[in-house]
């Protein structure tokens, strides 16, 4: 074995090491952020919950508005690119708008750690991390807006204002979310993604005679 062969192995190892202590230290700021906001969890508490010390923190992430964007981005990993394919593929316009609604509000019912997470990086980056919150809100109503606009050019949904139907669309799944994640809702979780649902689809739905 030569010794370059060994460096680069020795490398490899501190990069996996490294990403290793990146994601427990993600993993457990999910579950402290969930629990207790962004703003109430020190970064010495997400450390040692994660089982390192404070100093594995700043190795890692430059402060806690990184670490809440890497909260969010591991959050949004898993059910991110599903939407994003619902949106923008073949099906009727009204087919692809139910499957997003349901699909992200199924996702906050069966990931309660998840989705609490990302409503409280949501909260902080909206008040101390503007233009990430902008971002993240614009990156959103990109997909839904697109949506709307080839719904509309097919003929399939009425005339309305895009930007407008995907601030009202994205507003009830975040609120929707929220309770659902409270377990504040009058109704199932299922009844209420059905309702969702069927709102949407007729407040977009072209009349036919």
């Amino acid at each position: 074995m030569t010794s370059q062969t060994q460096g680069a192995r020795t490398r490899l190892s501190r990069d996996e090491s490294r990403e290793e202590t990146r994601r427990r230290l993600v993993d457990s700021a999910t579950e402290l952020f969930a629990r207790f906001g962004v703003s109430d969890t020190s970064l010495h508490t997400v450390a040692e919950h994660a089982g390192y010390s404070r100093g594995a923190f700043h190795s890692n992430f430059a402060d806690k508005a990184e670490l809440a964007e890497a909260v969010a981005l591991s959050a949004t990993s898993t059910i991110g690119p599903t939407l994003d394919a619902l949106l923008s593929g073949p099906s009727p316009s009204s087919e692809r708008l139910r499957d997003y609604i349901r699909g992200y509000l199924s996702f906050c019912a069966e990931h309660p750690v998840q989705t609490g997470a990302l409503i409280a990086v949501v909260g902080f980056q909206s008040r101390f991390d503007t233009a990430r919150f902008t971002s993240r809100m614009e990156e959103s109503f990109r997909g839904l807006i697109g949506l709307f606009e080839d719904g509309q050019n097919r003929d399939e949904m009425r005339p309305f204002d895009p930007w407008f139907m995907a601030y009202v669309l994205r507003t009830t799944l975040d609120a929707s979310a929220a309770r659902i994640d409270a377990g504040t809702l009058p109704t199932s979780a299922e009844e209420t993604i059905n309702e969702v649902v069927d709102i949407f689809d007729l407040a977009t739905r072209r009349e036919t005679n």
